[in-house]
């Protein structure tokens, strides 16, 4: 059985051989550019919801993706002297649970989707859009920042991770 295989092997890398071979790719001259495609901007529609929050959308119908990102009128350059990382912080506990799911249960929601989803963005599929969406405003809407057992159970998960990624 072992020669036959090492035959099929050697006859298919003989027959790929000769397919590259009969290309006749000269590599010694650079490829030919081909024709310059114009850029065109997308179009950016404008929206203001009736609870105030500006939409920017942008519609490329080519791929199923959707790509969601919240700017917020804070970030990093704004921490105060002597608290540098704040708004860091704030984002990553803001990450951490919610109002009524834990952060167990926010991973699991974003992992049975498949995306990854923070409090300010995620890129997911047309089909995971509306579970993403809902996972995003839980966190910037209904953070549970002011719990401090939380602390304690992070740096529990914290453990385990390290403990586990040892073994």
């Amino acid at each position: 059985m072992k020669q036959l295989s090492w035959g099929w092997a050697f006859a298919v890398l003989s027959f790929a051989g000769g397919v590259v071979h009969g290309q006749g790719v000269d590599r010694s001259k650079r490829p030919v550019a081909g024709p310059a495609v114009p850029f065109r901007l997308p179009t950016v529609l404008n929206e203001r919801l009736p609870n105030g929050l500006n939409l920017r959308i942008v519609e490329d119908h080519s791929v199923p993706v959707v790509a969601v990102r919240a700017v917020l009128g804070a970030d990093s350059t704004l921490d105060p002297a002597g608290k540098e990382g704040l708004f860091a912080v704030t984002i990553g506990a803001m990450r951490e649970a919610t109002a009524t799911p834990s952060a167990d249960k926010l991973a699991a929601a974003a992992a049975m989707i498949g995306t990854s989803v923070t409090p300010t963005s995620f890129t997911t599929t047309t089909g995971s859009f509306g579970a993403a969406l809902s996972i995003m405003g839980e966190m910037l809407m209904a953070p549970r920042c002011n719990r401090p057992r939380r602390v304690a159970s992070r740096k529990h998960r914290l453990r385990r991770r390290v403990i586990s990624s040892i073994n």
